[in-house]
């Protein structure tokens, strides 16, 4: 057995059980590996939340932290998804420290003084938007439709709220409108 099979036996139950798989010589492959790569993509983009970019760079962070590929923290994801099964710690701390690190990147912010106050009702709508997109995304991970409309609703926000961080712009637009 190489380091390659033990770090994924800590990631999925059993490789049997999972459809989707083949097995060849030594290890165990994905068929589909761009559209687990999308979907894991697009369930980072619904829970953490981050655009496409953030969330592509999170899944790439993450895997390089756990000394697995992109491909293989993707299946992680998915397996632990659908089977209702929890990521091995190694892969869930390095998960959470990644996503930290990236909501906690250096951004410039104005200073508060430099800006109008956002349209509550502009406001509002974006986090309409962002949340029923959000719900069609984690009920269908690879949903393209899905994916751009959260895209525009925190692009959205982030200019509402003059954020850099799709996270920073969705908290401040939940406080914003809960001061309303």
């Amino acid at each position: 057995m190489t380091a390659h099979d033990d770090a994924l036996s800590l990631l999925v139950p059993s490789p049997s059980r999972i459809p989707g798989l083949k097995r060849t010589k030594a290890r165990v492959v994905p068929l589909r590996p761009r559209r687990i790569i999308a979907s894991a993509v697009g369930r980072l983009m619904a829970t953490t939340p981050a655009p496409a970019l953030a969330a592509e760079r999170i899944l790439s962070l993450t895997a390089a932290h756990a000394g697995i590929s992109a491909a293989e923290l993707a299946f992680a994801l998915e397996a632990s998804h659908r089977h209702g099964t929890a990521l091995s710690p190694g892969i869930e701390q390095a998960l959470l420290q990644t996503v930290q690190a990236v909501r906690n990147s250096p951004t410039v912010h104005p200073s508060p003084g430099s800006r109008l106050a956002p349209d509550s009702e502009e406001t509002e709508q974006s986090i309409g938007r962002f949340y029923a997109a959000r719900v069609r995304l984690i009920a269908e991970p690879t949903d393209e439709t899905a994916r751009q409309e959260i895209e525009n609703a925190l692009y959205a926000l982030c200019a509402l709220m003059a954020q850099a961080s799709a996270y920073d712009a969705l908290q401040a637009a939940l406080q914003y409108t809960r001061a309303d």
